[in-house]
């Protein structure tokens, strides 16, 4: 029977174990996430103290150093899971996060665009704006 683990990316932190194999992780975002099946586990299997992926091969017990690292590393992986899903309920993950989010832009913009008529300015687009909003969420203002 396989043990699969499942590890973060950014930082190798273990996170978690299953003797399902992988099937247990189907769900897993791997572009932060991955999963091992059958390391070498020189310091035992279990998760106590806390695992680091170090190879294709090896799992082994981390450092006081390494968990302190996972901390920043699970940080920068949080906020950028968020900006990800921020931008997509903007594209359709959620049908009703979507059309409210859709129905606010559609409603500012042609507001925008009244005022923006008032000073011969040229109209903005509904894309034109979810573009800036996408911009916004990418350049980390909010984190």
């Amino acid at each position: 029977m396989a043990i699969t683990y499942l590890y973060r990316i950014n930082g190798g932190r273990v996170k978690s174990v299953s003797s399902n194999g992988a099937v247990a992780f189907v769900d897993i975002d791997p572009s932060f996430e991955a999963t091992i099946d059958d390391p070498s586990t020189p310091d035992g299997a279990n998760l106590t103290p806390v695992k680091i992926f170090v190879s294709p091969s090896t799992i082994r017990n981390a450092t006081d150093t390494e968990v302190t690292a996972f901390n920043t590393a699970d940080t920068v992986d949080e906020n950028l899971q968020a900006r990800n899903n921020a931008k997509n309920s903007l594209e359709g993950n959620a049908l009703v996060t979507r059309k409210v989010l859709r129905s606010l832009i559609d409603i500012l913009v042609s507001e925008i665009n009244a005022l923006r008529a008032l000073h011969g300015m040229s109209n903005r687009t509904t894309q034109q704006a979810i573009t800036a909003i996408k911009n916004k969420i990418d350049d980390g203002e909010y984190d």
